[in-house]
């Protein structure tokens, strides 16, 4: 979150190393975020080796099927991991802080995978995520990213806009998904949170 809000502030020559550095971060704690089911441990800690070394050869902007491999298998990596996290979530019997964390990572990490998919679908048709930027740098991650969570939050400044059918359903599920999650998931589990903390306060 802090790198999504510092990449404006940042020149572009840092911009390529701090995303690759918190791509690299982001992994590892995805990983980590795993760690109790092991078998899901096992088969994501072999992948992430090779992604982290396609990440780092590879521009997401390219053509090449190896940018395109690491690509997909990056947002499968996450996805995993996300999907783990929300289910660990919504099976838990008690709310925690980590429960709470644990809820907004999820948030987070949606973010960056429909930024992913933005990425890739822009490889696979040019024309599908139109910008009305007077310019824009060749890495164009960064900018999916921002325009990931400009939707996902239902900002929309319209500086981008889908263009292509394919893009234009995933920005409409992850505006929906954006409102829908904070509204429900969150507030659930803020107020239950709060409710425990009294209850127990008064015992």
């Amino acid at each position: 979150m802090v790198v999504t809000i510092a990449f404006p502030l940042i020149s572009s020559t840092l911009d390529a190393y701090l995303l690759k550095v918190t791509l690299t971060l982001l992994l590892f704690g995805a990983l980590y975020a795993v760690v109790a089911d092991r078998k899901i441990f096992r088969i994501l800690g072999v992948l992430l080796l090779p992604l982290i070394v396609g990440n780092w050869l590879y521009d997401p902007a390219e053509q090449g099927l190896w940018a395109q491999t690491t690509a997909t298998l990056t947002l499968l990596f996450l996805l995993t991991t996300t999907i783990v996290i929300f289910a660990t979530i919504i099976t838990a019997t008690r709310v925690s802080t980590d429960i709470i964390f644990g809820a907004v990572a999820v948030y987070m990490l949606v973010g960056v995978i429909v930024a992913v998919l933005f990425q890739l679908l822009h490889n696979a048709d040019p024309g599908s995520v139109v910008t009305h930027m007077d310019s824009i740098s060749h890495d164009l991650f960064p900018q999916f990213l921002y325009f990931s969570f400009v939707t996902l939050t239902s900002v929309g400044y319209g500086d981008f806009a889908p263009a292509s059918p394919e893009a234009r359903t995933l920005a409409t599920a992850t505006g929906i998904f954006g409102q829908l999650y904070l509204a429900i998931l969150i507030a659930k589990l803020v107020g239950v949170y709060t409710a425990q903390s009294i209850t127990e306060t008064r015992q």
